[in-house]
């Protein structure tokens, strides 16, 4: 989707950026810059993408958008967070995660932060899903929940955003309540018409559900069908962690009204529907956050298409009706 966020980099910035990591021994493999080639991926919505090509191996490079660009309180410096989940994950837990070859987070290079990872082959479950039988289908997705299950296996001593360490909390309700708060300024400075007293209230009322929550667990929080990869039917890679965070993992993008999933659910050992009430209230309270994000960043992106203001804005006000 294009948007006013994405920058766009020339060729002998690229090579400057991939030559600083050859220098740093940062690679695995032999990299001959007599044989680079490159190609910007058009489908991320934040950072931008290229595929660089060292003849037989590929690589990835993302680049973050300029310091000075408008962005959402959460996600300033959350090209840090996509490095630093990535390396806890690679560590902690055995799932498809690419490895970081180099992180830039100076700014030596025409002031910008930038990582290059390994490229893991396959297309993300997005695009492949209409190619595939639906047996096939729900066996991907029961396999992703028992992924995103060790993933939330991961723990912390304090919940919130890695991006924002001065708002984590050991309360959950505490920490979650700064994150509905910086969305909402964010609003408000983008001149987003929202009930903002409205919501507050119903934020205010039932944040008591969140006390239960006691131990602050890794959620990937963005884990959508455009990021699993997919090879041979199977699931080959799990990318995109910018927006992790350490919460309850009922948050996560699965579990929300938009992707409630029978297979992921089974896969991951949980039925949504024995939910207790404080819980269901929790995963409401988590779907207006979600969709609070995706309208109010419209009005940072600039998007060229408002079919996502509008729909997120339908989801939301439903939403809203549960809790009133």
């Amino acid at each position: 989707m294009n948007n006013s966020i994405k920058v766009s980099i020339c060729e002998s910035t690229l090579i400057k950026m991939i030559r600083k990591a050859a220098e740093c021994n940062a690679f695995d493999f032999n990299c001959d810059f007599s044989q680079i080639s490159y190609s910007e991926m058009t489908g991320g919505f934040f950072n931008t993408i290229y595929i660089i090509n060292f003849g037989d191996i590929e690589a990835i490079l993302k680049v973050s958008p300029l310091k000075s660009s408008k962005v959402l309180r959460y996600e300033k410096n959350i090209m840090r967070t996509e490095v630093e989940v990535l390396n806890i994950v690679k560590n902690k837990i055995n799932i498809p995660v690419p490895k970081i070859y180099f992180y830039d987070d100076i700014g030596e290079i025409e002031n910008l932060e930038y990582f290059i990872m390994q490229k893991i082959n396959g297309e993300n479950l997005k695009s492949v899903s209409k190619q595939l039988s639906d047996e096939e289908n729900n066996a991907i997705v029961f396999e992703l929940g028992k992924i995103n299950s060790k993933i939330n296996e991961i723990s912390n001593s304090k919940f919130g955003y890695f991006s924002q360490l001065t708002k984590q909390s050991s309360s959950w309700g505490e920490a979650f309540y700064n994150l509905v708060s910086d969305i909402l300024e964010d609003g408000k400075d983008a001149n987003v018409l929202l009930p903002y007293d409205e919501i507050e209230d119903i934020f205010e009322k039932h944040l008591y559900v969140c006390d239960s929550v006691k131990t602050p667990k890794l959620v990937h929080r963005d884990l959508w069908p455009g990021n699993v990869l997919i090879n041979n039917k199977n699931i080959s890679g799990i990318i995109d962690f910018e927006r992790a965070l350490w919460a309850d993992p009922l948050m996560e993008y699965y579990f929300s009204n938009i992707l409630k999933n029978k297979y992921f659910c089974d896969g991951y050992g949980i039925n949504l529907n024995d939910l207790d009430e404080e819980s269901k209230i929790r995963r409401t309270l988590y779907n207006i956050y979600l969709y609070l994000v995706l309208k109010i960043e419209c009005y940072y992106r600039n998007y060229t298409s408002s079919s996502q203001n509008t729909w997120a804005e339908k989801r939301l006000y439903d939403e809203l009706k549960k809790l009133k």
